[in-house]
């Protein structure tokens, strides 16, 4: 007899990319053979818990070109899965009577009926809270809705999301494999693998020739996994590579986000940020460890990558794995000289006048391009116009697809009041 295998959907109808990960997850669990357990929670209680923002104020202390780029991605992970995604006009919605309702219907009705109330509010802009709605939708599966759900049934919903939070969960939606959590729908490649399927990976589509501008620096863990892919990313798809340091906390001065980024982290934030970067590093097979010092400042090293693109490799290696100071510029000049360069002329040169501002200008660069962190990528077309701007390492595969020539259609004008902006950022494109 096989070994039984279990997968675990945590989510909240009224997120999005749980909606997202609905449409996904039988897949997973019929690809690998896992048994699809479907867990209800309350985001917003989820969110009480672990000392976030409450469900629908999130976004309240976010500068808004970090909202626009998240209205972006949201666009371009629906349409990239080909699922119809439509912003509800009352969003966020309570979905306590909801969740409830799941909890109380037989097993076996549980999937189904979750798709219908998916489909209430993200594709048919309905609001499952209303007391007219809820009924109707239970009906279709001949469910009778009791006028009032039992204490207990609250307390499963309330004791499914305590466990979720004390698992070390932010948001949803959720997957857990083995009493191993993941977070976003993002990462379902990532379950599948632990659930047995060695070559699960983010899928991307036929070659066309464009350019990829990857914007980085080696003092974000994110940019160093993304240094370990982007170059095999670029040759399957057959286009060209640009390398652009450019300096982090510049941006975040620039675009009013916290300076102290992952520093200001809650405890449950921070642990998270590591988990999840282990969980990458182990995908990637990547000898990663946390630097003993941290945050990086990583201006000089900036400032040589500048100089010689050529060193960007030993750099990360020298920060993420090996845990030395780059910041020093004797451990620099040590590094440099070990991979073979010119480590004395570099590093003079990296004092230039011309170098610090070229330095300068890249950071500006990536704030006129909308971009919120590191790292950023920017696919160009075979004339050099923008396709898309992209960020996180995260969204490799989406940058892959966008270089062999897919297209997302992105009408935003659904997603709210900054979503006309946010279709500036792909109008050169004519999308």
């Amino acid at each position: 007899m096989g070994e039984v295998r279990e997968l675990e959907f945590a989510f909240d109808i009224a997120s999005p990319y749980a909606y997202l990960a609905s449409k996904q997850i039988e897949g997973v669990a019929l690809r690998t053979g896992a048994t699809l357990l479907w867990t209800p929670v309350l985001l917003e209680d989820l969110y009480n818990l672990n000392g976030r923002a409450k469900a629908g104020a999130a976004t309240d202390s976010m500068p808004k070109e970090k909202i626009e780029l998240m209205k972006q991605d949201l666009v371009l992970q629906a349409q990239h899965i080909g699922v119809a995604l439509r912003q509800n006009d009352k969003h966020p919605i309570q979905t306590e009577a909801a969740l409830c309702l799941l909890l109380v219907v037989p097993i076996n009705l549980r999937p189904v009926l979750t798709h219908a109330l998916f489909q209430a509010y993200w594709e048919l802009n309905e609001d499952i809270a209303d007391e007219s709605v809820l009924p109707h939708i239970a009906q279709r599966y001949s469910v009778a809705l009791p006028p009032v759900f039992d204490d207990s049934i609250k307390d499963q919903l309330h004791q499914n999301t305590i466990r979720l939070a004390t698992m070390g969960a932010l948001g949803v939606p959720c997957f857990i494999v083995n009493e191993h959590l993941y977070w976003g729908q993002d990462r379902l490649f990532l379950v599948e693998r632990a659930l047995g399927n060695p070559a699960a990976k983010p899928s991307n589509n036929q070659q066309q020739p464009h350019t990829l501008v990857y914007y980085h620096d080696f003092g974000s863990h994110w940019s160093y996994l993304a240094s370990l892919q982007v170059a095999e990313v670029a040759k399957d798809c057959g286009a060209s590579l640009v390398y652009k340091p450019f300096f982090l906390v510049g941006l975040f001065k620039l675009i009013g986000t916290p300076v102290k980024g992952i520093m200001m982290y809650s405890p449950a934030e921070a642990s998270h940020e590591r988990k999840d970067f282990i969980d990458w590093s182990e995908y990637l097979y990547a000898q990663s460890k946390w630097p003993s010092v941290f945050p990086i400042h990583s201006i000089l090293a900036l400032r040589v990558a500048i100089c010689n693109e050529n060193v960007t490799n030993a750099i990360y290696r020298a920060a993420w794995v090996e845990n030395k100071e780059i910041a020093q510029p004797a451990v620099l000049f040590e590094v440099l000289s070990q991979a073979g360069f010119d480590a004395g002329a570099l590093l003079q040169q990296a004092q230039s006048q011309d170098v610090k501002e070229e330095l300068r200008r890249r950071t500006n660069e990536v704030q006129e391009l909308g971009g919120i962190g590191a790292p950023t990528f920017q696919v160009l077309d075979p004339e050099g116009k923008s396709v898309a701007i992209l960020w996180g390492q995260d969204q490799l595969n989406i940058v892959a697809d966008l270089l062999c020539g897919w297209r997302p259609r992105l009408d935003c004008r659904s997603l709210g009041p900054h979503a006309s902006t946010t279709s500036k950022l792909f109008s050169k494109s004519k999308l």
